[in-house]
């Protein structure tokens, strides 16, 4: 991924970057979520995990539908569905090989990859920071053991 603004595609650093705040913070405890003397909502980690939720979903999808119109090797498969998505530009010669149907998913992948999943998900489901509309019932909160 590249930053924000910037014309790379895939997870931005940003999002990556809460992640693993996100993770460092929930493995030592801390209930501390401020990055760089900023705090940081609940909300903005969920809308980065979603972020990079879809974006994995999605590079899933396309690694197995291009796997589907070639013969090559999965893991030069996922090396350069990941290199489209995140617009590296990284190749394994793979890309002239492919039939029409394969280039037209690695297109699709650099267009998902630069606009970003989740606003592709927006299109069809809305948008993920309109507030959402009250519950009209209230369960009691409970612990789920996990682990």
């Amino acid at each position: 991924g590249g930053a924000s603004g910037s014309v790379g595609g895939g997870i931005r650093l940003a999002t990556f970057g809460l992640l693993a705040h996100k993770f460092i913070s929930v493995l030592r405890g801390d209930a501390n979520q401020a990055l760089f003397g900023r705090s940081i909502t609940d909300h903005d980690f969920r809308i980065a995990l979603v972020f990079a939720t879809c974006s994995i979903l999605f590079l899933m999808g396309m690694v197995l539908l291009i796997s589907q119109t070639t013969d090559a090797a999965l893991e030069d498969v996922i090396f350069e569905t990941t290199s489209a998505f995140s617009k590296t530009g990284f190749t394994t010669g793979l890309t002239a090989s492919l039939s029409d149907e394969g280039k037209l998913l690695f297109c699709l992948s650099m267009l998902v990859g630069r606009i970003g999943p989740l606003a592709v998900l927006t299109l069809f489901a809305g948008d993920p920071d309109r507030p959402s509309t009250p519950p009209t019932v209230h369960y009691p909160p409970e612990s789920v053991t996990l682990g």
